[in-house]
């Protein structure tokens, strides 16, 4: 695969540096920092089977001296 030469303010790659894993290259980093697969989207959906009304008045029902150590 080739190259391409990009030009970035000192500012950006001063953060792009602070980003980058020790063991990857700049293009690396870019790369992951780009990457649309896996985000947060995919866990929606996750907790549909979860009933958060029942959990809440659970919750709701413990009294703050419960918690106490």
């Amino acid at each position: 695969m080739g190259t391409k030469t990009i030009r970035v303010r000192v500012d950006v790659y001063e953060e792009l540096k602070a980003h980058k894993r020790p063991d990857e290259s700049f293009s690396d980093l870019i790369e992951r920092l780009t990457d649309r697969t896996g985000g947060f989207e995919e866990g929606f959906g996750a907790l549909s089977d979860v009933d958060f009304e029942r959990g809440l008045d659970e919750l709701d029902g413990l009294s703050v001296d419960n918690h106490r150590t």
